[in-house]
């Protein structure tokens, strides 16, 4: 347990540590990594217009999420922690509206991360991996990866 959440800090700290180093090498000031939306909408902004397209349809799928749960029977548990019932017997269309919110959420970000990392020139998969565990390639980016021009002011030369 205490060796668990040691690893849960630690992975914390160099996650805020790499994405703050990704957003001063890509010109922006490290602080706007802190902030959750905003950090994300930065990202869009520095690769591209339809990028910032993505960004919105992300937080359009997070709306349709929210709305979900919204439209779900809350259930009281007897310890008096509430439950959503997303039960698609009982309540398609907030099931419905929560699956649409995911997958648009999942391709949006995907698509928004795959364009940024497509304008730094590096691989889609690292995109990808950015949706399904944001923590390796926001490490290894910010602190391990010094050479890749994906991420510096001034482009690495070709050669």
């Amino acid at each position: 347990m205490i060796l668990t959440s040691i690893l849960s800090i630690a992975l914390a700290v160099l996650t805020i540590v790499g994405r703050w180093q990704i957003f001063e090498r890509i010109g922006d000031k490290g602080w706007k990594s802190l902030i959750p939306i905003y950090s994300d909408y930065v990202y869009a902004k520095n690769t591209s217009k339809s990028a910032v397209k993505d960004f919105w349809c992300v937080l359009g799928g997070c709306l349709l999420e929210f709305l979900g749960l919204m439209l779900a029977k809350p259930t009281k548990l007897a310890d008096g922690t509430v439950v959503f019932n997303l039960s698609l017997s009982e309540n398609p269309v907030a099931v419905v509206l929560f699956a649409f919110g995911i997958v648009a959420i999942l391709v949006f970000s995907f698509m928004m991360y795959k364009k940024f990392f497509a304008k730094h020139e590096v691989g889609a998969g690292w995109a990808l991996l950015m949706v399904l565990i944001p923590a390796i390639p926001t490490i290894y980016f910010g602190l391990c990866d010094k050479t890749t021009a994906a991420f510096n002011r001034s482009p690495v030369a070709k050669s």
